[in-house]
């Protein structure tokens, strides 16, 4: 199996985000093939990036990086659409975001996301039915990933429950603040 890890820099390190692709890289090589995808920058080491357990790719322009990766930048609606109907997982290892779009539009495309124990993106799932949520632990997320690969019917029971369960259109979500409103409306009316 192989497992890609995109990243758009590597040098300098930016609040710890490359030392986290690194920690899951090492950790992933363990049981697969991994490369880690990321932009040529100053002060890169080719040297150093052979050293490495798992393998660097580097492009000089993006976004094509191999025939078969393109690293795209800000795209449309319907590239975005694409990118998440291809991906086999979603990966939200944060404790820190408040919440997100993100994966909203993975789940539109019925990608699943692996989140983090106890971060708030993780409330809008439900373990096991409609995402994945692992204890914010390097060794055990790496690992939760390829069992998650591993089990193909778990994987599009879970998928699909996401794109019913977790997927908003514009439409739901008109409604919901249309009668959030007029709740608050009601309950202001009869103080």
């Amino acid at each position: 199996m192989k497992v890609g890890l995109f990243i758009d820099t590597w040098y300098p390190m930016v609040d710890g985000v490359i030392k986290v692709v690194d920690n899951y890289a090492r950790r992933l090589v363990q049981y697969c093939e991994v490369m880690v995808f990321c932009p040529e920058t100053k002060g890169f080491d080719r040297e150093e990036d052979a050293k490495l357990p798992y393998q660097v790719v580097r492009c000089s322009s993006l976004p094509l990086i191999t025939e078969e990766v393109v690293l795209c930048g800000l795209t449309g609606k319907e590239m975005l659409e694409n990118l998440y109907s291809r991906a086999k997982l979603f990966l939200f290892p944060s404790l820190y975001d408040a919440n997100s779009l993100v994966q909203i539009e993975a789940a539109c495309q019925s990608t699943s996301t692996l989140f983090l124990e106890g971060a708030r993106t993780a409330a809008t799932a439900t373990p096991g039915v409609n995402g994945y949520v692992c204890p914010p632990d390097e060794d055990r997320y790496a690992r939760m990933i390829l069992d998650i690969l591993a089990n193909p019917e778990a994987y599009e029971r879970v998928s699909a429950a996401a794109r019913r369960d977790l997927y908003l259109n514009w439409d739901d979500v008109v409604r919901d603040v249309y009668n959030d409103y007029n709740a608050l409306l009601w309950s202001l009316r009869n103080e």
